[in-house]
């Protein structure tokens, strides 16, 4: 960490070459971006400029020491911005080169433990550690870990150690993902949250949580634009994907033996099967395909739903939208008013 200040007072935790991607023509000279607070309910438009972003978010302060992580931060985003544009107009992640892929990766990585959400989840982590203690008849002051842990500056600080320590360890989660481009829904755009990088997991590891960079099935997910997504998969969802061919391959193999030689109800059925496991191996066939050449996935509307979702979930506060629609969290909000703050973690 430099022992300087930054110039740039107003300092983004979601940078503004991410957000150019989803800013339209506004009223003035400037182009603007949708934006939806979640803890207000109300809608507004603004520059990039103007949003996501505190002042002096990414610089800590001692007395005359000065830590400051807004120009490395800032090299980050500007090896990483010019592979963004690439692949948002060849739409093919074979247009990368290795040191564009490794610009991505990097970006992921610091995006992912950069912002707001970081610090929130750090201060929520602390406040339930103090809360069972208290429970329990001990005092949290007692412990030196637990002091200074609702200290925004302590927090902040914290914060910022993580990245200048964690960002290599952080990173070789990423490097062992598979890449994966998706693509919008026709008329339908992705979202984008002030917590873009997002994950979810399918598989129930209960007692033990699912949401870890490490943990097998992770799903991370990146929106790029309004139309394409960047996914980071653990690679068992690829092989879940090719078993899942396989299997419907036999089934289909299967079925046509006894549609052409049986008779009677059971053989009826598996006629009326057949047009249904041709359809899902094609599909199965066409998203395999589609990732082995770096060709983005074309979204089904649930799935596309699914996506953006997770940016709703995660954001503490902001979603921004290329197109002003945000029936979606609002929706969500109306359903359960957990979604109006991020995502939290749960201890055991």
């Amino acid at each position: 960490m430099p022992n300087n200040r930054s110039t740039a007072r107003g300092q983004h935790h979601v940078p503004i070459m991410l957000q150019d991607a989803f800013a339209t023509s506004g009223s003035g000279k400037k182009r603007q971006v949708h934006v939806f607070d979640k803890h207000e309910g109300r809608t507004f438009r603004t520059s990039p400029e103007n949003i996501l972003r505190e002042r002096d978010f990414n610089t800590f302060q001692d007395g005359e020491t000065i830590y400051c992580l807004e120009e490395g931060m800032g090299k980050i985003e500007h090896a990483a911005a010019p592979a963004f544009r690439k692949l948002i107009a060849h739409r093919t992640l074979m247009c990368l080169e290795e040191s564009e892929r490794a610009a991505i990766l990097v970006f992921a990585a610091l995006q992912r433990i950069r912002g707001v959400h970081t610090r929130t989840s750090m201060l929520d982590v602390a406040e339930k550690i103090r809360g069972r203690l208290r429970e329990n008849g001990d005092d949290p002051d007692a412990v030196p870990q637990l002091r200074d842990s609702d200290d925004p500056e302590a927090i902040k600080l914290s914060a910022l150690m993580l990245i200048g320590k964690g960002m290599p360890d952080f990173l070789r989660s990423y490097t062992n993902k598979v890449m994966v481009l998706m693509e919008a829904v026709p008329g339908e755009t992705f979202l984008l949250g002030d917590t873009p990088v997002v994950l979810a997991n399918q598989r129930d590891t209960f007692p033990y949580g699912n949401l870890g960079l490490e943990v097998k099935g992770i799903e991370i997910y990146l929106p790029i634009s309004p139309e394409l997504t960047i996914a980071f998969w653990c690679p068992s969802i690829v092989e879940m994907i090719e078993n899942a061919l396989r299997m419907c391959e036999d089934s289909i193999r299967r079925a046509s033996a006894v549609a052409l030689l049986g008779i009677g109800p059971d053989a009826d059925k598996l006629r009326e099967l057949q047009p249904q496991l041709k359809a899902k191996a094609e599909m199965l066939q066409r998203d395999l395909s589609a990732i082995r050449d770096g060709r983005p996935l074309v979204n089904a509307r649930e799935n596309m739903e699914y996506v953006n979702s997770l940016q709703v979930s995660f954001a503490e506060r902001y979603i921004l939208s290329s197109t002003g629609d945000f029936a979606l969290p609002r929706r969500m909000i109306a359903e359960n008013s957990g979604y109006r703050r991020g995502h939290r973690w749960q201890l055991a």
